[in-house]
């Protein structure tokens, strides 16, 4: 069975391994979720707090 294309930032979500895929890639004719949270780039912010949970550092310093 062939499958349909993803959309863009599905496909390119997978390709710089910021998703490792979904349950919704089982069915054939899935195409992606445009809402999905790995599907866009993280901004700044969100990427030093996410280094930040990691690290277990408690307070955040001032930029």
């Amino acid at each position: 069975m062939k499958y349909i294309n993803l959309n863009d930032k599905c496909k390119r979500a997978i390709e710089t391994e910021r998703c490792l895929g979904c349950q919704g890639l089982e069915n054939p004719y899935y195409r992606g979720n445009p809402n999905c949270q790995y599907a866009r780039i993280p901004t700044v912010q969100e990427s030093l707090n996410q280094i930040w949970r990691n690290l277990g550092v408690q307070e955040k310093i001032k930029l």
